[in-house]
């Protein structure tokens, strides 16, 4: 995880990110958690 300060490759990682199983279940996890 490099801290690139660029917004478009930071958008592009984090959409990458967003649509992986694995970003789903910690949200899931973080809902229950808080709830």
């Amino acid at each position: 995880m490099s801290m690139d300060m660029n917004p478009a490759s930071s958008f592009a990682q984090l959409k990458r990110i967003e649509s992986s199983k694995v970003f789903q279940t910690v949200v899931i996890a973080i809902i229950i958690l808080s709830a």
